[in-house]
Protein backbone atom coordinates (compact mmCIF):
# COMPACT_ATOMS: atom_id res chain seq x y z
CA UNK A 1 0.00 0.00 0.00
CA UNK A 2 1.06 3.21 -0.73
CA UNK A 3 -0.23 7.55 0.27
CA UNK A 4 -0.61 9.63 -2.31
CA UNK A 5 -0.69 13.68 -2.38
CA UNK A 6 -2.40 15.41 -4.60
CA UNK A 7 -4.63 18.14 -5.58
CA UNK A 8 -8.19 18.43 -6.53
CA UNK A 9 -8.32 18.46 -10.52
CA UNK A 10 -12.26 18.00 -10.85
CA UNK A 11 -13.61 17.42 -13.69
CA UNK A 12 -9.93 16.30 -14.72
CA UNK A 13 -8.71 12.91 -14.17
CA UNK A 14 -7.49 12.60 -10.34
CA UNK A 15 -3.86 12.07 -9.77
CA UNK A 16 -0.61 13.02 -7.34
CA UNK A 17 1.95 15.03 -7.12
CA UNK A 18 3.73 12.70 -4.75
CA UNK A 19 3.49 9.54 -2.87
CA UNK A 20 4.75 8.45 0.72
CA UNK A 21 5.10 5.36 2.64
CA UNK A 22 2.98 5.91 5.16
CA UNK A 23 0.24 8.37 6.78
CA UNK A 24 -0.73 9.89 10.46
CA UNK A 25 -3.69 11.52 10.91
CA UNK A 26 -5.99 10.42 8.42
CA UNK A 27 -8.98 9.79 10.88
CA UNK A 28 -8.78 13.14 12.23
CA UNK A 29 -7.06 12.26 15.64
CA UNK A 30 -4.94 14.96 15.25
CA UNK A 31 -7.19 18.20 15.64
CA UNK A 32 -5.98 21.97 15.59
CA UNK A 33 -9.53 23.53 15.38
CA UNK A 34 -12.80 22.41 15.51
CA UNK A 35 -15.41 23.82 13.59
CA UNK A 36 -18.74 24.26 15.97
CA UNK A 37 -21.82 24.36 13.38
CA UNK A 38 -22.80 21.01 14.61
CA UNK A 39 -21.03 17.68 15.45
CA UNK A 40 -20.85 16.52 11.97
CA UNK A 41 -18.38 19.31 10.55
CA UNK A 42 -14.94 18.69 9.34
CA UNK A 43 -12.15 19.83 11.57
CA UNK A 44 -8.84 21.66 11.17
CA UNK A 45 -6.47 18.63 11.46
CA UNK A 46 -2.76 18.44 11.18
CA UNK A 47 -1.56 14.92 9.24
CA UNK A 48 1.87 13.97 8.59
CA UNK A 49 3.27 12.00 5.28
CA UNK A 50 6.47 9.89 5.95
CA UNK A 51 9.01 8.45 3.42
CA UNK A 52 8.38 11.28 0.10
CA UNK A 53 9.02 9.85 -3.39
CA UNK A 54 10.78 12.85 -4.17
CA UNK A 55 13.05 15.67 -2.88
CA UNK A 56 12.52 18.24 -0.69
CA UNK A 57 12.61 21.24 -3.60
CA UNK A 58 10.44 19.44 -5.73
CA UNK A 59 8.08 18.81 -3.41
CA UNK A 60 7.42 22.06 -2.68
CA UNK A 61 7.79 23.64 -6.17
CA UNK A 62 4.52 21.00 -7.13
CA UNK A 63 3.15 22.31 -3.77
CA UNK A 64 2.72 25.87 -4.83
CA UNK A 65 2.00 25.89 -8.46
CA UNK A 66 -0.99 23.27 -8.24
CA UNK A 67 -2.09 24.76 -4.46
CA UNK A 68 -2.72 27.70 -5.69
CA UNK A 69 -4.34 26.83 -9.16
CA UNK A 70 -6.73 24.18 -6.98
CA UNK A 71 -7.85 26.28 -4.90
CA UNK A 72 -5.71 24.79 -1.90
CA UNK A 73 -8.39 21.77 -1.89
CA UNK A 74 -6.73 18.39 -2.22
CA UNK A 75 -6.70 14.93 -1.36
CA UNK A 76 -4.95 12.14 0.35
CA UNK A 77 -5.34 9.16 -1.56
CA UNK A 78 -4.93 5.30 -0.82
CA UNK A 79 -3.17 3.58 -3.82
CA UNK A 80 -2.75 -0.15 -4.55
CA UNK A 81 1.10 -1.36 -4.42
CA UNK A 82 1.03 -0.49 -8.08
CA UNK A 83 0.07 3.10 -8.01
CA UNK A 84 -3.51 2.94 -8.44
CA UNK A 85 -5.42 5.02 -6.54
CA UNK A 86 -8.41 3.23 -4.48
CA UNK A 87 -9.49 5.58 -2.56
CA UNK A 88 -9.24 9.52 -0.94
CA UNK A 89 -10.09 11.77 1.56
CA UNK A 90 -10.50 15.54 0.56
CA UNK A 91 -8.78 17.51 3.11
CA UNK A 92 -9.24 21.84 1.76
CA UNK A 93 -7.44 24.72 2.81
CA UNK A 94 -4.32 22.91 2.37
CA UNK A 95 -1.01 24.15 3.72
CA UNK A 96 3.04 22.72 4.45
CA UNK A 97 3.42 23.67 8.45
CA UNK A 98 6.77 21.49 8.36
CA UNK A 99 9.15 19.53 6.60
CA UNK A 100 11.97 17.52 8.27
CA UNK A 101 14.04 14.36 7.62
CA UNK A 102 14.57 11.33 9.10
CA UNK A 103 17.48 9.11 8.06
CA UNK A 104 17.40 10.90 5.12
CA UNK A 105 13.70 10.53 4.22
CA UNK A 106 11.81 13.23 3.76
CA UNK A 107 8.85 13.63 5.41
CA UNK A 108 5.65 16.45 4.96
CA UNK A 109 3.36 17.77 7.68
CA UNK A 110 0.23 19.41 6.51
CA UNK A 111 -2.60 20.95 8.12
CA UNK A 112 -6.40 21.62 6.10
CA UNK A 113 -10.07 21.08 6.96
CA UNK A 114 -9.83 17.30 6.71
CA UNK A 115 -13.09 14.80 5.89
CA UNK A 116 -11.41 12.32 7.99
CA UNK A 117 -11.65 7.77 7.67
CA UNK A 118 -14.29 6.13 10.67
CA UNK A 119 -11.77 5.72 13.45
CA UNK A 120 -9.92 2.03 12.59
CA UNK A 121 -10.17 2.58 8.95
CA UNK A 122 -6.60 3.08 8.33
CA UNK A 123 -5.07 -0.05 10.35
CA UNK A 124 -8.07 -2.18 8.08
CA UNK A 125 -7.31 -0.54 4.84
CA UNK A 126 -3.68 -1.82 5.71
CA UNK A 127 -4.56 -5.06 6.41
CA UNK A 128 -7.11 -5.77 3.50
CA UNK A 129 -4.14 -4.43 1.01
CA UNK A 130 -1.37 -6.31 2.57
CA UNK A 131 -4.17 -9.82 2.34
CA UNK A 132 -3.53 -9.95 5.70
CA UNK A 133 -7.47 -10.21 6.16
CA UNK A 134 -8.32 -13.98 5.15
CA UNK A 135 -11.08 -15.69 7.50
CA UNK A 136 -14.34 -14.79 8.34
CA UNK A 137 -15.26 -13.07 11.18
CA UNK A 138 -11.79 -11.26 11.90
CA UNK A 139 -14.49 -8.12 12.71
CA UNK A 140 -15.27 -10.10 15.73
CA UNK A 141 -12.80 -9.14 18.24
CA UNK A 142 -12.59 -5.29 17.06
CA UNK A 143 -13.78 -2.78 19.78
CA UNK A 144 -17.13 -0.92 19.57
CA UNK A 145 -15.71 2.37 18.12
CA UNK A 146 -13.82 0.92 15.25
CA UNK A 147 -16.28 -1.51 13.60
CA UNK A 148 -17.50 1.34 11.42
CA UNK A 149 -13.98 1.55 10.77
CA UNK A 150 -14.13 -1.77 9.15
CA UNK A 151 -17.55 -1.09 7.18
CA UNK A 152 -16.05 2.11 5.85
CA UNK A 153 -12.90 -0.18 4.25
CA UNK A 154 -15.30 -2.60 3.38
CA UNK A 155 -17.79 -0.14 1.28
CA UNK A 156 -14.50 1.80 -0.20
CA UNK A 157 -11.77 -0.89 -0.60
CA UNK A 158 -14.54 -4.11 -1.16
CA UNK A 159 -15.45 -6.26 -4.06
CA UNK A 160 -18.85 -7.58 -4.30
CA UNK A 161 -19.76 -11.17 -5.04
CA UNK A 162 -21.59 -12.90 -8.02
CA UNK A 163 -25.41 -12.31 -7.33
CA UNK A 164 -26.50 -14.57 -4.50
CA UNK A 165 -30.60 -13.76 -5.13
CA UNK A 166 -32.86 -17.33 -4.67
CA UNK A 167 -29.89 -18.90 -2.29
CA UNK A 168 -29.90 -18.26 1.64
CA UNK A 169 -27.34 -16.76 3.77
CA UNK A 170 -27.10 -17.43 7.80
CA UNK A 171 -26.22 -15.00 10.51
CA UNK A 172 -25.87 -15.46 14.18
CA UNK A 173 -26.85 -13.46 16.96
CA UNK A 174 -23.90 -15.33 19.04
CA UNK A 175 -20.93 -13.20 17.31
CA UNK A 176 -23.16 -9.45 17.20
CA UNK A 177 -22.47 -7.64 20.13
CA UNK A 178 -23.37 -4.21 19.14
CA UNK A 179 -25.44 -2.82 16.32
CA UNK A 180 -22.56 -2.10 14.20
CA UNK A 181 -21.15 -5.59 13.91
CA UNK A 182 -25.53 -6.66 12.39
CA UNK A 183 -23.02 -4.91 8.85
CA UNK A 184 -20.41 -6.56 9.90
CA UNK A 185 -21.82 -10.24 9.82
CA UNK A 186 -24.45 -9.34 6.85
CA UNK A 187 -21.99 -8.18 5.05
CA UNK A 188 -19.62 -11.42 4.82
CA UNK A 189 -22.35 -13.48 4.64
CA UNK A 190 -23.03 -12.17 1.50
CA UNK A 191 -19.83 -10.68 0.00
CA UNK A 192 -18.01 -13.18 1.62
CA UNK A 193 -14.35 -11.85 3.88
CA UNK A 194 -14.60 -8.26 4.68
CA UNK A 195 -18.00 -8.03 2.67
CA UNK A 196 -20.62 -5.01 2.43
CA UNK A 197 -23.98 -4.75 2.85
CA UNK A 198 -24.59 -1.50 4.39
CA UNK A 199 -23.47 0.23 7.63
CA UNK A 200 -26.84 1.73 8.77
CA UNK A 201 -30.40 1.32 8.37
CA UNK A 202 -30.49 3.74 5.28
CA UNK A 203 -27.57 2.31 3.83
CA UNK A 204 -28.53 -1.69 4.41
CA UNK A 205 -32.22 -0.19 2.61
CA UNK A 206 -29.99 1.20 -0.52
CA UNK A 207 -28.03 -2.09 -0.89
CA UNK A 208 -30.79 -3.85 -1.71
CA UNK A 209 -31.72 -1.55 -5.15
CA UNK A 210 -28.81 -3.45 -6.55
CA UNK A 211 -24.51 -3.67 -7.42
CA UNK A 212 -24.14 -5.17 -3.60
CA UNK A 213 -24.42 -8.83 -4.60
CA UNK A 214 -28.68 -9.09 -4.47
CA UNK A 215 -30.95 -8.30 -7.74
CA UNK A 216 -33.92 -10.20 -6.86
CA UNK A 217 -35.25 -12.93 -4.22
CA UNK A 218 -32.70 -13.13 -1.21
CA UNK A 219 -33.59 -15.20 2.13
CA UNK A 220 -31.49 -14.30 5.81
CA UNK A 221 -31.70 -16.68 7.91
CA UNK A 222 -30.88 -15.50 11.31
CA UNK A 223 -29.86 -17.34 14.48
CA UNK A 224 -30.13 -17.39 17.62
CA UNK A 225 -31.80 -13.94 16.54
CA UNK A 226 -33.40 -13.59 19.88
CA UNK A 227 -30.82 -12.67 21.51
CA UNK A 228 -30.32 -9.58 19.26
CA UNK A 229 -33.68 -8.67 19.64
CA UNK A 230 -33.78 -8.45 23.41
CA UNK A 231 -30.10 -6.22 23.19
CA UNK A 232 -31.12 -4.40 20.23
CA UNK A 233 -34.80 -4.05 20.17
CA UNK A 234 -35.42 -0.89 18.44
CA UNK A 235 -32.38 -1.58 15.56
CA UNK A 236 -34.18 -5.39 15.20
CA UNK A 237 -37.28 -3.68 14.55
CA UNK A 238 -35.65 -1.32 11.99
CA UNK A 239 -34.05 -4.46 10.23
CA UNK A 240 -37.20 -6.07 10.24
CA UNK A 241 -38.96 -3.48 8.43
CA UNK A 242 -36.50 -2.68 5.64
CA UNK A 243 -36.49 -6.45 5.04
CA UNK A 244 -40.48 -6.09 4.56
CA UNK A 245 -40.34 -2.85 2.68
CA UNK A 246 -38.01 -4.88 0.31
CA UNK A 247 -39.84 -7.86 -0.25
CA UNK A 248 -37.07 -9.89 1.51
CA UNK A 249 -37.34 -13.51 2.97
CA UNK A 250 -35.83 -13.23 6.74
CA UNK A 251 -35.64 -16.82 8.53
CA UNK A 252 -35.78 -16.02 12.15
CA UNK A 253 -34.50 -18.97 14.62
Amino acid sequence: MKIGFGFDKYPEEYDYIATFKEVNGLEGENVIQKHLENENSIDYCELTLFRCSIGEKEFLNRFDKESKHYDYSAYIYILSSSGNILTSNFISGVEVSKIFKDNNNLNVTINGWLYPSSKGFYEIAKKRLNNDIKTFGTWKDLSPEKVQGWLDASIRLGTYSEDVSNKIVSINSNDIDCEDKFYCALGESINGIGGYFGRNLSALNDCFYGGFGIKENFTLKWLNHEIYKQKFPEHFKGILEIFSDNNKTLILE
